[in-house]
This record gives C-alpha cells, structure tokens and sequence, in this order.
C-alpha cells in the first residue's frame, strides 16, 4: 500500500468507505443474469422434454393395448369371414365360436379403432387422445389353414394446438393367426 500510496500520491487506501463500485455491481448483474438464463433454459428444456416423453408413452400405451386386443380376438377365432384369401379391408369380421360374439367386427371409424362382438354395442378400442389411419387388415390365408391375418396402423397423437413436443406418430405392424377352436 505504501508502494501505490508514492505512485499515487493524495489517496489513502486506510479512509475508502466499504461498497461496490458501479463496475463491480455491473459484474455481478451479468453474472447472476446469466445464471437466470441458463437455470429458465434449462427448466424449459426438461418441461418440453417431460411433455414429449408423456406423448410419446401414450401413444405407444394406446397402440399396444389396440395391437393387443386385436390380436387376441383373432386367436380366439375360429375362422376369418372378411377379408378373403388374399385381399385386403379396413374391417376385418371374425367367426367366433362363442355365439354372443359371432361375428366380431374390428374398423376404423372417425381415427378411432372400435369392435363389435355379436350383436353387442360397438366399443372403442382406442381412446380420442390417438387418430388412428390406415388401418388394414390383409388376409394371407393358405388352403388347409385356420388362416393367418397381417394388420396394420398409424397412431398419432392427437395435437389440437398443433404444439411442436406433442407432436408424434408411429405406424404398427403386427400378425395373429385364429386357433381355430
């Protein structure tokens, strides 16, 4: 101190009132305003993050319960009315052995995947959160065979406000063969 106090003589370093200087205080603004920023950045990319995840999930959920329950209502067929050997339909029917569920219908109605058992009420197979499209159902049946079906569909979730993390869709492959009970 005494060095600087001969360099600079008239200021004394012992009588400086304790503060920040404006240089300081501006130091300390940009570093705490950049810590804000990366914390907010941060907490909105784990919320987009979470949202997606969450879309994703339910899409995926929809369709393995919708892959699922088709499937089982083919196996536990005993025959395939439509479509034929070899063609191709958006509604698949089933003969059943049980009578109240004969025949078991499975289509497509307004993006949602619905069955029909007998003459029982339609149900909804998927839920109005998914569109399902292209749904198809190819009859690859050999001669001699129960028969053999080859299904397939596109969920998407559904987006109203067209939001860029709920936006996701995934197309389903699956094949079930009847039993033939």
């Amino acid at each position: 101190m005494k060095i600087i106090g001969m360099i600079l003589p008239g200021i004394n370093f012992k009588k400086q009132k304790k503060g920040f200087t404006l240089i300081e205080a501006l130091v300390y603004i940009a570093l705490l305003s950049l810590v804000l920023v990366s914390v907010v950045t941060l907490m909105y990319w784990i919320l987009d993050n979470r949202s997606k995840t969450q879309v994703i999930s339910e899409v995926e959920l929809q369709s393995v319960l919708a892959v699922d329950r088709i499937s089982e209502s083919i196996r536990n067929a005993t025959g395939i009315n439509s479509p034929t050997a070899g063609n191709t339909s958006s509604t698949l029917s089933l003969a059943m052995a049980d009578v109240n569920k004969n025949p078991t219908i499975i289509d497509l109605s307004g993006g949602i995947i619905r069955i029909k058992e007998g003459a029982g009420a339609v149900t909804p197979i998927t839920t109005s959160r998914l569109t399902i499209t292209s749904l198809s159902f190819y009859n690859v049946t050999r001669t001699s065979t129960p028969g053999s079906i080859k299904a397939s569909f596109t969920a998407t979730y559904l987006n109203p406000g067209n939001a860029r993390p709920f936006e996701y869709s995934k197309n389903y492959y699956f094949a079930a063969n009847p039993r033939g009970y």
